[in-house]
């Protein structure tokens, strides 16, 4: 009988060469330089949906002030971006919410909070403001409020629009319209909708610009083609209308 001499055990293999070091660098240096720049495409984005669907609670709170106080209220719009379509000049967009001394024809205006003493003067009007601009409280970089057709949204303590038919639209709503700045610049539509509608409804949709146009059913922003209809995360060749 042959007696085997015992094996040595083989050695472990301990550690990279650098050639594999150099290849998991490589690949995680690619991996970075790709989140960071949809992270820098997603920021703005998300700024811009943020602050629409804070302007749609602000609606919706000031609706419910004139229900409440038995008083009209207001949102007002005093300031909007002309340059959207640049983000190289400041975003600007701001609006303030109040309620007014009278059910109807109110005389004068209260910024929220409503004070306590009803003399007339408004004491601390800034808590009712809001303001998109460099250096303000709620400023946001890169989104831009776009001029609307009509600057005051107005309720009954109804909670119905008092507005006049001619400031609605055609669907019958007030539309307000914020834009990703960055975006835009580089000629891509990336805008949030708010829409307020007679009976108080507010609903936040992306902006479609005329995605639809050429579609076979629906409206120039909205789709009743149930197949073969682009997505509604689109977006349009054209801005919001």
């Amino acid at each position: 009988m042959r007696i085997l001499a015992p094996q040595r055990p083989r050695p472990t293999r301990r550690g990279f060469t650098l050639l594999e070091v150099m290849i998991v660098v490589a690949i995680i240096t690619i991996l970075a330089a790709l989140g960071t720049s949809s992270l820098r495409e997603l920021i703005p984005r998300m700024r811009t949906r943020k602050v629409a669907h804070e302007f749609a609670q602000q609606v919706e709170f000031i609706r419910q002030q004139a229900i409440l106080n038995n008083r009209e209220s207001s949102l007002t719009i005093t300031d909007w971006d002309d340059a959207y379509a640049d983000p190289g000049q400041d975003q600007r967009g701001a609006w303030n919410l109040a309620v007014g001394n009278r059910s109807l024809g109110s005389t004068t205006w209260d910024v929220l909070p409503v004070d306590a003493d009803v003399d007339g003067v408004d004491d601390m009007a800034t808590e009712g403001s809001y303001d998109l601009q460099p250096g303000a409280a709620q400023a946001t970089p890169y989104v831009g409020l776009l001029q609307p057709v009509t600057q005051q949204i107005l309720f009954t303590p109804r909670g119905m629009l008092a507005n006049s038919v001619g400031e609605l639209s055609t669907g019958g709503y007030l539309e307000f319209t914020f834009a990703n700045k960055i975006a835009v610049g580089q000629g891509v539509d990336d805008f949030w909708v708010v829409r307020v509608y007679r009976g108080g409804m507010v609903r936040v949709e992306p902006g479609q610009g005329d995605y639809y146009q050429n579609d076979d059913g629906g409206t120039d922003d909205h789709s009743t083609v149930s197949s073969g209809s682009p997505s509604s995360g689109g977006g349009g060749s054209g801005s919001p209308q």
